[in-house]
């Protein structure tokens, strides 16, 4: 099938779900506020485009490319993003609770107040992240790379974080909070109650700060 090419084209506020779109090109396309739920654009370049408002909910992403796209607000609740390309999106305040994001790149992207619970995000790289306030209730992180990225006020409450790293990450103080009354704009300290580690496990911290921040170590088991 012929590509269709639609670079910088404006789709704001249409509705597109459950449509293929594998074969279009749609780089720096505005889909603001459009319904892309159940949509197949799997391996489609969306780079730079904006799409905030959007709704890809259970939409096919997988290896989509969404590098520098502005997001914000957008929903990926239940989608497919499986090595999606993500690098430098703004992606404050957005849903991708139980979306698949293995081996995602997250690099650089900003994730603020976003809410990442119960996502998959084994092998993801989220190195130099903004995750501030982001929220990673049961999160699968197995063997992510979170390096040098701000989890100040994120929640890593009950989240699978063996073999991960997270070394030079820089974290909200425990029993610290920090108010931005500008910016109505609340930092808790980073939560790790009942997240689980292992040996594999790269903290910014050592053993005893993870047992006061309530952290599970998950011992190998002897053959």
């Amino acid at each position: 099938m012929t590509q269709a090419v639609f670079t910088g084209a404006r789709f704001f506020g249409v509705n597109l779900s459950g449509l293929d779109l594998r074969n279009f090109e749609l780089m720096g396309a505005d889909l603001s506020w459009s319904n892309l739920s159940k949509t197949r654009l799997a391996g489609v370049n969306l780079e730079s485009g904006f799409h905030d408002r959007s709704d890809f909910r259970q939409a096919n992403l997988e290896e989509i490319n969404l590098q520098s796209c502005k997001l914000f607000y957008a929903d990926f609740s239940g989608a497919i993003l499986r090595r999606a390309k993500l690098r430098k999106a703004q992606l404050l305040n957005a849903k991708l609770c139980r979306a698949a994001l293995p081996s995602a790149d997250l690099s650089d992207a900003s994730l603020a107040e976003s809410d990442l619970s119960g996502a998959d995000l084994k092998g993801a790289s989220l190195r130099g992240a903004n995750l501030m306030n982001a929220r990673f209730k049961g999160t699968d992180l197995r063997e992510a790379d979170l390096t040098n990225a701000t989890l100040i006020g994120s929640d890593f409450g009950n989240a699978d974080l063996r073999g991960a790293d997270l070394s030079g990450a820089q974290l909200g103080e425990r029993g610290k909070i920090i108010s931005l009354g500008d910016l109505d704009t609340r930092l808790n300290p980073t939560q790790f109650k009942g997240a689980r580690f292992d040996e594999k496990t790269l903290l910014p911290f050592d053993r005893k700060e993870s047992k006061l921040r309530g952290m599970v170590l998950v011992e190998r088991k002897n053959r």
